[in-house]
């Protein structure tokens, strides 16, 4: 036979069991149903606490997890960038080198085979330098007055070349060229007061006895 206090308790748990849940039950205001659903015991409402605990602690990883697969994503896309830009400089790099290689090449090519090919400019003739004693003949242009200084000078010049057997040195050779190059701008200076014919002649000469000179040194 079981204890009267052991008796007494458990009449007590069985009456809570039959009371009704007042938190979850109908309750009428005017006609109307409101529906409390709020938790009637202890432990309803630690185990919906934890239930929101683990949906907010899911929530949360699915979130960090796609995070870090964009992350990853743009990582990746971003090096996948960077190689692309690397690869493209290199070869940009390369094809200029090669442009740079072969225009060399070309120039090269170009120079070579002009100096093959021997001077464009004539030498004087023996009736326009008189090869035994340097005398010039002077087109009709240069024998004007403003350029007698300067005939004075390539014919003395030119006269000491034949004398000497062509061989007039360096220094002469540049102070020849000078007087040249003077005797061309003080033509240039005059372009207008000569026939077109005349003048092209008288400049075509001066070019001639420059490449002249040149065979001396």
């Amino acid at each position: 036979m079981r204890p009267l206090h052991v008796l007494a308790g458990a009449i007590f748990v069985g009456a809570i069991t039959l009371v009704p849940d007042l938190t979850v039950a109908q309750r009428y205001y005017g006609g109307g149903n409101v529906i409390d659903n709020r938790a009637s015991t202890p432990a309803e409402s630690y185990a919906r606490g934890m239930a929101d605990v683990i949906r907010s602690s899911g929530a949360a990883n699915l979130m960090n997890s796609r995070a870090a697969s964009n992350y990853e994503d743009a990582r990746s896309k971003n090096l996948d960038n960077r190689v692309k830009y690397a690869e493209t400089y290199y070869e940009k790099r390369r094809v200029h080198d090669k442009y740079q290689a072969e225009k060399a090449e070309k120039t090269r090519e170009y120079f070579y085979r002009r100096s093959q090919k021997g001077p464009s400019i004539a030498r004087l003739t023996p009736a326009e330098l008189d090869p035994v004693t340097g005398k010039i003949s002077w087109p009709l242009v240069l024998q004007d007055k403003p350029f007698d200084a300067y005939r004075k000078q390539l014919d003395s010049a030119f006269a000491r070349r034949e004398t000497s057997l062509g061989a007039i040195g360096t220094q002469s050779y540049v102070e020849l060229l000078k007087t040249i190059e003077e005797m061309q701008r003080a033509l240039i200076k005059r372009i207008r007061e000569y026939p077109s014919s005349e003048y092209i002649k008288a400049r075509e000469y001066l070019k001639r006895l420059a490449y002249e000179a040149s065979q001396a040194v």
